[in-house]
């Protein structure tokens, strides 16, 4: 089973504790997902603009 649903946080991030005990539930309850921490980066808009790409160009 491939993992589907994403959390995308970064290293500098304000939320970055609440999103890692997310992933620690989801795992704890064998639900299948990604941290994606992001080195050197923060909670603001452009780089989730920058992530958006990464996350969608699988799809076709």
């Amino acid at each position: 089973m491939e993992k589907r649903d994403i959390i995308d946080v970064a290293d500098k991030d304000i939320t970055l504790a609440q999103n890692e005990t997310m992933s620690g539930i989801l795992h704890n309850k064998d639900i299948m997902h990604w941290l994606d921490v992001r080195p050197n980066k923060t909670h603001d808009w452009p780089n989730w603009l920058e992530m958006l790409p990464y996350y969608l160009s699988p799809i076709k």
